[in-house]
C-alpha cells in the first residue's frame, strides 16, 4: 500500500512577520495534535486541520486548512498590527474597571480616533416573536462597542448585545442611507447564549449587518465551517450530536447548527431522536421545528413533517439562513410539485399561508450569512406596530459615554 505524500503548512500573520507567535494545531475533531509557531514549516499527513492563535488581548483567531497529498500551503491569520493588539489589550483592561469602556480595534482598517471625522449615527430597534406575531422590545439592552474602525470611508463596528428576556431576538438597524436590515440575534437570555456579537458595515451608501455567536469553542467553529462551505468538517466537529442537545439549556443554538450540518450531508442516522426533542423542548426556537420537519420528510413521514413546518412558522422566522432555505424548499415541494395533498385541509392552508409570508423575506436574504439577515424588510411589513428607533451614537460610545 502506497503511503500518501505528506503536506506542508505554514501560518503567517501579516504585520507580525518579525515575531514567532504560539499556535495550537488540532485535527478536525478539535483534538490537540501539536503546538507550533507562526512562520514554522509544518509537515503533516494529508487531512483537515484547525489552527488556533491566542492574541495578547485574549482574542482567539482560527483557520481551517484541508491539505492534499504533497500540497504546500501558507494560511494567513488576520490579527491586526502590533500597535492595534497592544491597544486592544489595554482597552480590555480598562473596560473591566469602567462600565461602557470601548475597545477600539483596526479589525478592518485603521483604528478610529478622536481626530477622525464625525462618525455616523445609526438607529436600531429590537423585536421578539411570540404568540404568532412580532412584538417590539421595550428598550434596547446595553451596547458595548467591541471593535470600531474606518477603512477608505467605510465604517466597521462590532458591538456586544445582551438578551434581556427569554425567547429569540431580532435587531432592525438603519443608517443615513440605504434600506434597513433585519438580522437574527443568536442569543436567548439563558446559559452561555445570553449575549451575541452584532457586526455592522456602513459605506455611506448602504448598511450591512450580520451577527455571530460569542462562543470561541466548538459551536462557533461549526458556524464558521458552515459559512465557509466546509460542511463535512462542521459535521465532524459534532462528535456525538446528542451532546449538544443534552446541554439544551446552555446551547440549543449549537444543537441547531449541528442539525443543519448533518442534514446537508443527509446523515440521518446521526440525527436519531434528538431533533424531535429539540423541536418540542425549545418551543420558542423555529429552527428546532424546521430540522425535525426536514428529518421527517426525508423519512417519508410527510403529514407529520407538514405539521411541524406550520409550527415552525408559528414561532417566527428561523434564526439561521439554512433554516429559511430548508423551509422554503420543503414548502414549494409540498405545494407546487406534489399532485396530492400531504396533510389535512387545515394544515395545507397553513402551509400556503406560510409560503406567502416567508417568500418576501427569502428574496431579500443575505446569502453568505449563517445567521438570517434580510435587507429592506421589517417586522412592520407583517403588521407589527411602528416601534420607535433608538439612536446609536458611535461618536459618544467612542468617547466611553452613554449616547
Amino acid at each position: 500500500m502506497n503511503t500518501p505524500s505528506p503536506a506542508r503548512l505554514r501560518i503567517s500573520v501579516p504585520g507580525w512577520e518579525h515575531q514567532a507567535l504560539p499556535l495550537e494545531l488540532r485535527d478536525a475533531q478539535l483534538r490537540l495534535i501539536d503546538k507550533a509557531r507562526t512562520g514554522q514549516d509544518l509537515t503533516l499527513p494529508p487531512g483537515g486541520y484547525v489552527v488556533q492563535l491566542s492574541a495578547p488581548d485574549g482574542s482567539v483567531h482560527s483557520a481551517f486548512a484541508q491539505l492534499q497529498p504533497g500540497e504546500s500551503r501558507t494560511v494567513e491569520l488576520s490579527l491586526g498590527g502590533e500597535d492595534d493588539v497592544g491597544e486592544r489589550w489595554q482597552q480590555r483592561a480598562l473596560a473591566s474597571q469602567s462600565r461602557g469602556a470601548v475597545a477600539r480595534v483596526g479589525f478592518a482598517g485603521e483604528p478610529v480616533g478622536a481626530q477622525d471625522e464625525t462618525l455616523p449615527t445609526w438607529f436600531a430597534r429590537l423585536w421578539t416573536f411570540g404568540q404568532g406575531q412580532w412584538q417590539p422590545a421595550a428598550a434596547l439592552p446595553d451596547i458595548e462597542v467591541l471593535e470600531l474602525a474606518r477603512d477608505a470611508g467605510t465604517v466597521h463596528v462590532s458591538v456586544r448585545l445582551e438578551a434581556t428576556g427569554q425567547g429569540l431576538w431580532f435587531a432592525e438597524v438603519k443608517g443615513g442611507a440605504g434600506r434597513p436590515v433585519t438580522v437574527g440575534l443568536p442569543m436567548a437570555g439563558q446559559g452561555v447564549m445570553d449575549a451575541c456579537r452584532l457586526e455592522l458595515v456602513d459605506d455611506g451608501q448602504a448598511l450591512k449587518a450580520t451577527a455571530r455567536l460569542l462562543q470561541r469553542d466548538q459551536v462557533q467553529l461549526i458556524a464558521d465551517y458552515l459559512q465557509g462551505g466546509a460542511v463535512a468538517q462542521a459535521a465532524e466537529l459534532l462528535g456525538n450530536a446528542e451532546e449538544l442537545l443534552y446541554g439544551k439549556v446552555g446551547n440549543p443554538l449549537g444543537a441547531a447548527l449541528g442539525g443543519y450540518a448533518l442534514l446537508r450531508l443527509n446523515a440521518l442516522e446521526r440525527l436519531h431522536n434528538w431533533p424531535h426533542n429539540l423541536a418540542d423542548w425549545m418551543d420558542w426556537l423555529p429552527d428546532g421545528a424546521v430540522i425535525y420537519a426536514e428529518q421527517l420528510a426525508r423519512l417519508g413521514q410527510h403529514e407529520q413533517a407538514a405539521r411541524y413546518l406550520v409550527e415552525a412558522g408559528r414561532r417566527g422566522l428561523p434564526l439561521f439562513s439554512e433554516g429559511m432555505d430548508l423551509m422554503l424548499g420543503r414548502l414549494r415541494h409540498y405545494l407546487l410539485l406534489r399532485k396530492q395533498p400531504v396533510a389535512d385541509a387545515q394544515t395545507m392552508t397553513g402551509l400556503r399561508s406560510l409560503l406567502a409570508r416567508l417568500s418576501p423575506w427569502a428574496t431579500l436574504m443575505e446569502p453568505e450569512s449563517v445567521v438570517l439577515a434580510v435587507e429592506g424588510r421589517s417586522p412592520c411589513d407583517e403588521g407589527a406596530p411602528d416601534a420607535p428607533w433608538r439612536a446609536i451614537d458611535l461618536g459618544a460610545m467612542e468617547q466611553g459615554t452613554d449616547p
